[in-house]
């Protein structure tokens, strides 16, 4: 191809010089220049294919000498695995095992202590960190207000039912026990000694008697009259032998329902003082219990303050007594509208202590204690500080004994009127 064109350049040179001699010169150079680039174009795309095919050649030469290197290769890889597996098995085993016993067990134990040192001695730091974390964690749980309110609601909810039993089963086998015989054991000493000042006294008339003897005659009207007396004080010997006889037994009846007032209260301040930590069970279990005994006279002294106006004093001796039987008596002795109209002339505390004793015991609930606790009520003065201070106890007191009493006498004839009162004690319970 290259040569057929060099010839038609040829044939033009020469076909150019036959026709127009004079302008080949100046053709020439331009033509030599053309036939120069010509000549470069072509001999750069020769180079280029030649320089293509010699790649071609050298690539297919240098696929087929890997290919045989490759093989070679392969197969001394493969006799020389056969030759060291045949010979050298044995030599290389006794050889790895002399130096391994020789430079590698050292190491490996070297190596295997000291990881066992590293060993102890990161699992000794994680585990006083794991134990300093479950300290604080132990702590924050103990610290937890919630922690503490559930654990003390679940040792309220399991020592709850003990105490209650623990407490019945003493007031039943210990106090009640002791309180009757001290009890019997004062009347009888009363008694003997009403008995022995009456022998004494009957002793001494008796003498009085024997020294008038020679005055008989002329005092027979006297002596008639002494037997009289005699008689009179024999009967009021036997009246007050049959009064103390009641008396004891409206003391049993009243430890009964003191029982009854004190295992009711207990339940409730059982419940109020686990709740504070049991720090104010002993005094309240005291306070409770400890029912003086009333004295002889407290009747005569409250009728004597009643007849004289003192209607103040006549409560308050009889609220101290702590004793039902003589709050009821006071009650039914004093005149009831001398006391509330026209201005109530209780104390405050008075009237507290009265709401109180009156409502322990709704069990023999009747017209007389209806008109006194709705009197009372209405005498209270919300503005009074000691009132403000007590009032609300004794009022929730008495709220909860008007449900009971509802619950328990439902076809009483006061519960309309018991109704009535907790409507008023609510009232004054939202002042408050």
């Amino acid at each position: 191809m290259q040569s057929i064109q060099i010839n038609n350049l040829q044939e033009e040179v020469a076909s150019m010089k036959k026709t127009n001699p004079l302008a080949s010169t100046k053709s020439m150079s331009e033509f030599s220049f053309k036939l120069e680039m010509q000549l470069s174009k072509l001999m750069e795309q020769y180079l280029k294919r030649y320089e293509n095919e010699h790649k071609k050649k050298l690539a297919a030469f240098m696929a087929g000498r890997d290919q045989q290197n490759r093989e070679l290769r392969d197969s001394f890889i493969q006799i020389m695995n056969q030759y060291v597996l045949t010979q050298l098995g044995e030599v290389v085993s006794k050889v790895i095992n002399i130096e391994i016993q020789r430079q590698l067990a050292p190491m490996l134990s070297a190596k295997l202590d000291h990881l066992q040192q590293q060993i102890q001695i990161d699992i000794g730091q994680k585990l006083s960190a794991f134990d300093l974390m479950i300290n604080e964690n132990i702590s924050k749980v103990c610290k937890s207000k919630t922690i503490i309110d559930t654990f003390g609601k679940s040792v309220l909810v399991g020592v709850q039912g003990s105490l209650q039993a623990v407490f019945i089963e003493s007031m039943s086998n210990t106090l009640i026990p002791a309180y009757e015989k001290s009890s019997q054991c004062m009347f009888q000493q009363l008694h003997e000694a009403f008995s022995v000042g009456i022998k004494e006294f009957i002793e001494q008339f008796d003498n009085y008697v024997q020294h008038l003897q020679p005055m008989q005659d002329s005092t027979e009207e006297v002596l008639s009259k002494l037997s009289g007396f005699r008689q009179h004080i024999e009967s009021i010997l036997l009246k007050h032998r049959s009064s103390v006889i009641e008396t004891m037994l409206e003391t049993r009846k009243d430890v009964k329902s003191l029982e009854i007032v004190l295992s009711r209260q207990m339940q409730e301040t059982v419940r109020s003082e686990i709740k504070r930590g049991l720090e104010n069970q002993t005094s309240v279990l005291r306070s409770q219990t400890n029912t003086p005994a009333p004295m002889y006279d407290t009747k005569d002294t409250i009728k004597i303050l009643l007849q004289q106006g003192q209607f103040n004093k006549a409560f308050h001796q009889a609220l101290l007594a702590n004793d039902l039987n003589l709050v009821e008596f006071t009650l039914k002795n004093a005149d009831h509208t001398s006391i509330f109209t026209p201005d109530c002339c209780l104390e405050q505390k008075v009237l507290l202590s009265l709401i109180q004793q009156i409502s322990a015991d709704m069990s023999n609930h009747n017209e007389l204690k209806q008109n006194y606790l709705a009197d009372a009520l209405l005498a209270i003065n919300p503005m009074d500080s000691i009132t403000r201070e007590h009032a609300p106890k004794v009022l929730q007191e008495l709220f909860r004994n008007c449900q009971i009493f509802l619950v328990n006498h439902s076809k009483n004839p006061q519960c309309t009127n018991v109704r009535m009162l907790m409507k008023a004690v609510q009232t004054y319970m939202d002042q408050l």
